[in-house]
């Protein structure tokens, strides 16, 4: 399943600050390549993925107020950090990293600008994702079993992968390159059973339905993996 997000716009624009009022619909969308060095006693060692965001601007429901129907496609970025042990940079947020990472104060507030400027940006160096923008990151004590997920804390990646182990960059970079697809799957060799019955990790199956526990196996599934159906 495609993860959508669908917001009314009236006196914010989602990707700007100034009213948008829609005069039709239009399609943007590009291609992003997310990066995550880390630093071992082994030597760097780096994982990426290029995901594809595709923003639709719908028509005007109401006078001052327009809706943007936005999807996201890929997987999560996967680095081994030592033989076996594995960091993943999941794909929660990931239709605002691209929104995050680049400075559009130069062409102004409108959506119509904000995304035509990244779009531009396809072909041009790697830029740092701001702190605020990295995406949840998250390991497993046994990649064989779903239940055992454990988060991490990017600020402090020694406490779960051991001394000597720090995160020395996130980047993202919009590129013509296809979505990866597949480099998850060969580390959680479940997930793909997961994505189709929708499961959590906790094994139980969920689609849009609250949960009050807060284990984190409970509260991420396939999805947050692995975005494909398109």
């Amino acid at each position: 399943m495609i993860r959508r997000l669908v917001v009314a716009v009236v006196l914010l624009c989602a990707a700007g600050g100034a009213l948008w009022v829609a005069v039709g619909p239009r399609t943007f969308g590009w291609h992003q390549r997310l990066t995550v060095t880390v630093a071992t006693p082994a030597g760097e060692v780096s994982g990426s993925s290029v995901t594809e965001v595709v923003v639709k601007s719908l028509p005007k429901t109401l006078p001052d107020a327009g809706v943007v129907d936005a999807e996201l496609r890929g997987e999560a970025v996967v680095v081994e950090v030592a033989p076996g042990k594995y960091l993943f940079a999941l794909l929660k947020d990931g239709l605002g990293w691209a929104d995050a990472a680049y400075d559009k104060g130069q062409v102004g507030s409108v959506f119509e600008e904000n995304m035509r400027f990244i779009e531009d940006q396809s072909g041009q160096p790697a830029v740092p994702l701001p702190r605020a923008g990295w995406p949840l990151m998250v390991t497993f004590e046994d990649v064989a079993d779903p239940k055992t997920v454990r988060l991490v804390d990017p600020d402090n990646l020694a406490a779960t992968f051991g001394p000597g182990v720090e995160l020395r960059a996130v980047t993202l970079e919009v590129t013509g390159d296809p979505v990866t697809e597949g480099r998850v799957e060969q580390v959680l060799g479940w997930l793909g059973a997961y994505a189709t019955n929708h499961r959590r990790l906790n094994g139980k199956r969920c689609v849009a339905c609250p949960v009050a526990s807060e284990a984190l196996a409970d509260l991420i599934g396939a999805g947050d993996f692995k975005i494909f159906g398109r």
